[in-house]
């Protein structure tokens, strides 16, 4: 079988790693698996196929681009369909599902679409303007109304998109995010020499989060928490960084630590790769995640799959993972989190209750995603 699919470029994050795994999935199953792009992916593996879009433009976040991509990229798909005799579609969000929808509709192609997470919310975080906002919402929902099968990763996700499109049994179905178990060579060097070479003695309480360095993230609130504490054992690790060049996220994050007098608590370790990642989640004693807004977060599956004791805010989509009221906490208001955080540095027994219900959360999220992923599409296609 031929697929197609359309995302204009490959970026760091959770969501653009569960991208390629997608693809994988198809390309190991033995179908030919073709994306349309501006830019080739920064990986090749057999059986997927790009098909570049050519454009004038250079700077792929401007709004020029964007209006610019959503006019021609329809026709481009439509065109690599018939060159290509694509059998199946699958996009991944609303906006993409709207570009690929001339195609489903002129050459009765059927479908898929995933959605990871709410656009409007994140744009609301971003403090869009209105008028994207409301160009986001009418695109989303005209591709949607066209995918024969959409796919979310969350209970609440499920139930926005049913509320946009009405129910209609068996046309949203839940896929959530799976634990990649870590790699064995994670371990490399010991766990000694491993902190030591980002500064952390052994002796101290290490704090870890993961994720790209924005408002939704809700770094701030770790922060905040670390010096609220007043502990000076306790360090903060936080990996990732912006996401676009220009982006002050981690310029206002560090001000903030030095204004608060915990610079000498926090590292910000930037952005690390997968196996880098393992390394680190490899020392904490804690992780945390704070987020305001998330779909199913992987940084947060992986921090399960080490086998560490973990937190998380109270929204959906962590909810779903962590379950359980004990390693929630509002992230809106900071007194839960401190509480919680000072109980498992000062009471061994209350850490060991956060591990335990960690564990038993990991449990629920192991299994073979790429198989549950085909299962889910092939009887559609």
């Amino acid at each position: 079988m031929k697929l197609l699919t359309v995302y204009y470029k490959y970026k760091r994050g959770g969501s653009y790693h569960r991208l390629r795994m997608m693809l994988e999935a198809y390309a190991e199953a033995g179908d030919k698996v073709y994306y349309i792009a501006v830019e080739k992916y920064p990986f090749e593996l057999p059986g997927i196929y790009p098909q570049i879009l050519n454009t004038p433009f250079r700077n792929y976040e401007s709004t020029v681009f964007r209006v610019y991509f959503l006019l021609v990229s329809p026709l481009y798909a439509l065109s690599v369909c018939l060159k290509n005799r694509i059998d199946f579609l699958i996009a991944v969000g609303g906006v993409n599902a709207f570009v690929q929808a001339l195609t489903s509709l002129l050459l009765r192609k059927k479908m898929v679409t995933f959605i990871r997470a709410d656009s409007s919310d994140v744009l609301r975080l971003e403090k869009a303007p209105k008028v994207v906002l409301l160009v986001n919402r009418l695109l989303e929902r005209i591709g949607l109304f066209f995918s024969h099968r959409i796919i979310v990763n969350n209970r609440d996700l499920k139930e926005r998109v049913e509320v946009k499109i009405g129910k209609r049994p068996g046309k949203v179905q839940i896929l959530y995010n799976n634990i990649v178990v870590a790699p064995k060579q994670s371990h490399r060097s010991g766990i000694v020499t491993d902190r030591q070479r980002f500064g952390i003695g052994n002796d101290e309480f290490l704090i870890v989060t993961v994720g790209l360095l924005n408002r939704r993230k809700n770094i701030e609130l770790l922060l905040e928490t670390i010096s609220d504490l007043g502990m000076k054992k306790v360090k903060l690790l936080i990996v990732g960084d912006v996401l676009l060049e220009g982006e002050d996220a981690r310029t206002r994050l560090e001000h903030i630590a030095k204004t608060m007098q915990i610079e000498g608590q926090v590292i910000f370790a930037g952005w690390k790769e997968s196996t880098e990642v393992h390394e680190i989640l490899s020392l904490a004693d804690l992780f945390v995640f704070p987020s305001f807004h998330e779909g199913s977060p992987n940084a947060l599956l992986e921090a399960l799959g080490h086998d560490k004791p973990c937190l998380g805010s109270r929204v959906p989509g962590i909810s779903d993972v962590l379950y359980f009221d004990e390693l929630l906490f509002d992230p809106y208001d900071g007194r839960e989190l401190l509480e919680k955080i000072e109980r498992a540095i000062l009471d061994g027994r209350y850490l060991e209750k956060i591990l335990e219900l960690s564990l038993e959360r990991r449990k629920a999220f192991t299994f073979d995603w790429k198989k549950a992923l085909l299962d889910i599409t092939r009887t559609l296609s």
